[in-house]
């Protein structure tokens, strides 16, 4: 058991999305819309306690009074880097200043459209120190094991199919992260973070088969969303924000978007062990096709 690993702060180091920060998805909602004024009626009736967020007054999405944000990709990726910096919470290398320097601000309110937002995304995950300060020793993913073997002698804390392996829906980039495992230890990564390029993720992940699955896929938080009000129209993207309208769930693609991210395929910058079958999570790769 040459290779090292950092366990969770709480329950081991079996890996599972439970144990991974919390965020309250419906946050980013503050990030989807523009500031509504009611005198010129760009705001739509309170509904689920919520005053706006819904162009369901106005005849179509390009209405001038329908207050939606397409988010830009830079937006996107700031938002990304953010979250994936406060999944590494706890880790002694770590610099926490940088946690904070990355918050994103709203653009409104959560609660009512019409007031400018005064709060960051950080204030809607529930934060904590995810990992312990210290590694353990333990068998590498995607390595073989005797059997009887214990899961708790795997980094992962998981066997499948007589392999060390991470469980479905495991964020791969983190576990691969220089501060979090051994296992790509040789592979550049960025000397702040510690995560590795997207291209080296997928690499080590379908070369070393680390996934229970066989499957890899990104995270789906930043999408191709249809505007609530107007859910038979062109999406844009935006990011998932749990206010979808209940018309919304006659969208099959969007029902199994929302299912992905709350199962845990969060972060488009990450790679995450998908689920096989049919349809495929969008841009999944399966590493025996490689």
């Amino acid at each position: 058991m040459g290779k090292r690993v950092q366990p969770f702060k709480w329950g081991g180091h079996r890996w599972s999305p439970a144990k991974l920060q919390s965020t309250y998805k419906q946050a980013f909602r503050c990030l989807n819309w523009n500031v509504c004024d009611e005198a010129n009626d760009e705001c739509s009736p309170i509904q689920n306690n919520s005053l706006g967020f819904s162009c369901s007054h106005t005849e179509d999405t390009w209405s001038p009074r329908c207050q939606f944000r397409q988010s830009a990709y830079t937006t996107a990726e700031n938002v990304l880097s953010y979250l994936e910096v406060a999944e590494l919470k706890g880790i002694t290398q770590f610099p926490n200043q940088l946690f904070s320097n990355l918050d994103v601000s709203c653009v409104v309110d959560l609660y009512d459209q019409r007031i400018q937002g005064t709060r960051t995304i950080g204030n809607y995950i529930f934060s904590r120190d995810i990992f312990s300060k210290t590694k353990i020793s333990c068998i590498e993913a995607g390595e073989s094991v005797l059997p009887g073997t214990p899961e708790r002698n795997c980094c992962t804390g998981n066997i499948f199919e007589g392999r060390c392996t991470l469980p479905i829906y495991s964020d791969v980039s983190l576990y691969l992260n220089k501060f979090i495992s051994s296992t790509a230890k040789d592979a550049k990564s960025d000397s702040l973070t510690g995560y590795l390029n997207s291209h080296d993720v997928v690499r080590i992940a379908c070369e070393k088969n680390i996934c229970s699955t066989g499957v890899i896929a990104p995270g789906v938080l930043y999408s191709k969303l249809p505007i609530s009000g107007h859910e038979d129209a062109s999406g844009i993207y935006r990011f998932i924000d749990g206010s979808l309208s209940s018309n919304d769930l006659i969208n099959d693609s969007v029902v199994e978007l929302i299912k992905l991210f709350d199962n845990g395929l969060k972060l488009n910058n990450h790679y995450y062990c998908a689920p096989k079958g049919d349809p495929a999570p969008l841009g999944a790769i399966y590493c025996d096709l490689m």
